[in-house]
This record gives C-alpha cells, sequence and structure tokens, in this order.
C-alpha cells in the first residue's frame, strides 16, 4: 500500500478516540452538504460497531456546496 488512509477509516478512528478517550457526548461535523451520504455510512458503521453509546448523539451539519474551478479554467 501507499501508507494512505481513506476518509471512512480515518473518520470511525476519530470517532472511537473521541467516544473512548475524550467522553464526548456530542459529535457534531459541519461539511459540504455532499458529504450527507459518507456520515450516514459513518455513523451507521460506528453504530454496528458498538462505539456508539446510546448516551452520545452524533450529527451531521450540511452547509453549501464546495466547488472547484477546472484546472484548465479561462474563468476570470
Amino acid at each position: 500500500t501507499d501508507g494512505g488512509f481513506l476518509y471512512s477509516t480515518t473518520d470511525l478512528a476519530a470517532i472511537r478516540h473521541r467516544v473512548g478517550t475524550e467522553k464526548a457526548e456530542r459529535i457534531i461535523y459541519v461539511t459540504d452538504a455532499g458529504q450527507a451520504s459518507h456520515f450516514s455510512q459513518v455513523f451507521q458503521v460506528a453504530q454496528l460497531a458498538g462505539w456508539v453509546p446510546e448516551t452520545l448523539k452524533l450529527e451531521h451539519v450540511p452547509f453549501g456546496l464546495v466547488q472547484v474551478r477546472p484546472l484548465r479554467c479561462s474563468c476570470v
């Protein structure tokens, strides 16, 4: 492998750390609206893995949409 990590595994590790080490009661992710499906899946996996106590609230707050200009753009 190239030593890289997938966004999903990084987000899952962050949830596990925040719950286990930091004793989080609420975790809020504020990201691009296009990430809604990603966070829905990550939250479901964390719950299935048993990492989400009943008292923990996981939330995704979609905020706008990030648009990237093409590399070869004649935009001004």
